[in-house]
């Protein structure tokens, strides 16, 4: 069930921020699918007007349709874009790769955040002054300059805080910075070879890798300055997912269409095998660290809200302190609830795949070191509506 404002409009709304994660990738998806589209920041007065209210909280990216109606949640806004045929189709109709894009989406906007937010607040040094500036976006443009840089500072003080909450400390600053290293030279040479993730087509794979790639890690002055002395194959595909064009100059012999599942580029399973080593433990734990949280709160019945903690109702709320351990290194992160709804979204997929369609990704997760995902489930389903998660 969506808000609606009210408003029509003759283009998509996108209220985001550049500076914004989970902007990037709803902006790489919607300009790929080759949608009309005005983007708006919050610092509107609609926004605070229309938008907001009927949401509940803060939060960006959010699509506005012609006819009014919200979306926020990035998962369901594309598989509502994808039921409906609006645009270019950005998911394979192949059954197994389209598991595969979801999967590849999944883990894009998951895995990423820790470098993200290190890369961003632990080296203030380098490029404060343009976040400060990002951030006064949320703010009125009617308002004096001053005023504004005083009303964003709160924002920009509140993001900062998550950084430890999202597991990012002087203990785990070694992995995440290695493991970075480690996707960046994986990655660039797919980009060197392949346009996309998944071939010579963009996807939703792409558009989930988006979300820290671009606004944290292509944007900010640090780490752009690393990604493009490192991996300049992948920070030109940063920027080609933010135009509407397919195929580019470099590229001359690849056809706009997806790889064959049966013959997936060693390039692709690299980092397939990357993202299980790096991954695995972290939502594993999370998951587990989910289903004993529900074992204890057995108050919380089918309808209640997943607010733990006593927060305010949120884009993402948290549930408790995920232990693990990367590339050797301890890591204490909060669990957030989207995480395992996400995660659901992506087993589910999997789970009503039939015959050898099904046989054929299982046995890819098992080939990559994913094969526990055939197994490991929230005992307790998620169920997301009016812009809350709920017990299911």
């Amino acid at each position: 069930m969506f808000h609606n404002t009210g408003k029509k409009h003759d283009r998509i709304v996108l209220w985001a921020m550049p500076i914004s994660a989970w902007s990037g990738k709803m902006r790489s998806y919607l300009t790929k699918k080759g949608v009309k589209l005005e983007e708006r920041f919050p610092g509107d007065p609609r926004y605070h007007a229309d938008i907001k209210p009927g949401i509940g909280y803060f939060v960006v990216p959010v699509v506005e349709m012609p006819d009014g109606t919200v979306m926020q949640d990035s998962t369901e806004t594309m598989q509502y874009f994808e039921k409906n045929k609006i645009g270019t189709s950005m998911v394979p109709e192949e059954k197994r790769m389209a598991a595969l894009a979801w999967l590849l989406n999944f883990f894009g906007s998951d895995l990423f955040l820790k470098p993200g937010m290190h890369y961003r607040w632990n080296f203030l040094s380098t490029h404060e002054e343009s976040l400060r500036k990002g951030f006064i976006q949320n703010t009125s443009k009617d308002l004096p300059l001053e005023e504004r840089y005083r009303l964003g500072a709160a924002f920009f003080d509140q993001a900062r805080d998550y950084t430890v909450q999202f597991g990012v400390t002087k203990d785990s600053i070694p992995a995440i910075e290695e493991s970075l290293a480690e996707a960046f030279k994986i990655l660039d040479e797919h980009f060197r070879q392949y346009p996309y993730l998944l071939g010579g087509r963009p996807s939703v794979a792409d558009c989930g890798l988006m979300t820290m790639f671009y606004a944290h890690l292509s944007r900010d002055l640090h780490p752009s300055i690393i990604m493009q002395k490192t991996a300049m194959n992948v920070f030109n595909w940063t920027e080609r997912m933010n135009r509407s064009q397919a195929i580019y100059g470099d590229y001359p012999g690849v056809e706009e269409e997806y790889f064959d599942f049966a013959e997936l580029p060693e390039t692709l399973l690299n980092f397939i095998r990357y993202i299980f080593r790096d991954c695995s433990a972290e939502l594993k734990t999370t998951v587990e660290t989910y289903n004993k949280y529900i074992d204890e709160n057995p108050s919380l019945m089918k309808g209640d809200e997943l607010e733990a903690f006593g927060t305010p109702r949120c884009a993402h709320p948290m549930f408790g302190k995920v232990h693990y351990e990367l590339r050797g290194r301890p890591v204490v992160k909060l669990g957030m609830v989207d995480t395992i709804y996400q995660y659901q979204c992506v087993t589910r997929l999997h789970d009503n795949l039939k015959g050898k369609d099904r046989n054929d990704v299982y046995q890819l997760l098992e080939d990559t070191g994913g094969g526990w995902m055939m197994e490991t489930r929230a005992n307790t389903p998620i169920k997301y509506e009016n812009y809350t998660y709920t017990i299911a």
